[in-house]
């Protein structure tokens, strides 16, 4: 419960657990509140981590902003995130925003991501709420790679790059270094994270690159990307020199 000019950061870190439900929850008294609501959700094989929260905007010139970050990794891995924001006709002046996202690591997982806002009246400053579930992007595997990242340490970086900016809005360095210092461990221990059914090799990845990069040239200038072929002459130790004729390409 907030009450007049009050503020709070409320911050929660799941990594893991068979079944685990929180349900946080902001209730405002008086004007002036202002709640920030911070998330990271890491579930592995056969784990449940399930989020519900509830802000209840009941008086005026109040703010919220809901972050919410998730990956999952493994068969039966389901996380589920629900976000309600309720904007009462009292409730003028009010300015909230609710993010949720989620990276699905591998075949047999499942992430359900349910944002829901609620207004009842017109007179506001402003409200929002977005969602986002998917995998990661091939382009950001391939140029680590490319650079002589070897291919698990590349997907661990960026499992951490997905979460770094929702630590850096911690704050408070005592919990950053205790979060870090937890979540490492937790990728060590999901070698094969970013790993999908059919197992992403470095030809793999160089096509979707290609194709991609084809795409984005139109077909005028598609041909001066250099194929998959053309990579193999090379042999891996020139995968560098490979992705270095892409871009130039794409120039």
């Amino acid at each position: 419960t907030l009450g007049r000019d009050a503020t709070v950061k409320h911050i929660v870190v799941t990594l893991g657990g068979d079944v685990v439900r929180i349900l946080p929850s902001v209730d405002y008294t008086g004007p002036g509140g202002a709640a920030e609501m911070i998330g990271l959700y890491f579930a592995g094989p056969g784990e449940h981590a399930e989020h519900r929260l509830f802000v209840d905007h009941s008086v005026g010139h109040c703010r919220s902003n809901v972050l919410y970050k998730g990956a999952l990794n493994g068969d039966g891995a389901h996380t589920v995130w629900v976000g309600d924001v309720l904007i009462r006709a009292a409730a003028v002046g009010t300015d909230t925003y609710e993010m949720n996202r989620n990276l699905v690591l591998s075949g047999g997982g499942r992430a359900d991501s349910v944002p829901n806002l609620e207004i009842e009246t017109g007179e506001i400053v402003g409200a929002g709420h977005a969602s986002t579930t998917g995998r990661f992007d091939d382009e950001q595997l391939f140029y680590l790679m490319s650079r002589g990242v070897p291919a698990d340490e590349a997907r661990r970086l960026v499992l951490r790059g997905f979460f770094e900016d929702l630590l850096a809005t911690i704050g408070v360095p005592q919990i950053d270094e205790v979060v870090r210092d937890t979540l490492l461990p937790v990728l060590a221990q999901n070698p094969n994270a970013l790993d999908w059914e059919t197992p992403q090799t470095t030809d793999s990845i160089v096509t979707s690159f290609t194709k991609a990069v084809r795409t984005r040239l139109g077909n005028r200038r598609a041909n001066a990307v250099p194929d998959l072929a053309t990579r193999q002459t090379l042999g891996d130790p020139k995968l560098t020199l490979w992705c270095e004729l892409v871009l130039a390409a794409a120039d």
